[in-house]
């Protein structure tokens, strides 16, 4: 006669087997998180803008791009300048420099004369038309 005691092959046993397989990955995925290839990948996806770490001079010349009155919006002009790809963009406080007319100023380089900073505000107008506000050349002192 036939048997028909557990196991039997046939669809139960394609279910049973499966639902064991994914018990035992989540476990083994739970035992050990991530691996050193899922970490390289983050880290290669990853881009961060490069930072300016030079300090201003105590005079210089500037290209303002924008005057945002908090910290919080001044990052957050200078984050989206660098996407656009303007890489040489700083924040200056009116606590360091008394004669910006607002709290911050987002700036894009530090020139020796007047001259080569509204050279610098052509070629940003050149390459970035739709770029708002309009950028414009300032001298900058650091205060006492």
């Amino acid at each position: 006669m036939y048997d028909t005691r557990w196991p039997r092959p046939g669809p139960a046993l394609l279910v049973v087997s499966t639902i064991i397989g994914l018990i035992v990955g989540g476990i083994l995925g739970i035992s050990f998180p991530a691996s050193s290839a899922d970490q390289q990948a983050e880290t290669t996806t990853t881009v961060t803008a490069p930072q300016t770490t030079a300090p201003a001079p105590a005079n210089f010349f500037t290209v303002v791009l924008a005057s945002p009155s908090s910290f919080k919006d001044a990052q957050a002009r200078m984050a989206r300048f660098r996407s656009q790809g303007i890489a040489d963009v700083r924040i200056l406080a009116r606590t360091q420099y008394p004669a910006l007319g607002r709290p911050f100023a987002v700036c894009a380089g530090v020139y020796q004369s007047s001259a080569l900073a509204t050279r610098r505000v052509q070629e940003l107008k050149a390459q970035y038309p739709g770029l708002s506000p309009q950028p414009y050349p300032r001298q900058v002192r650091r205060g006492p």
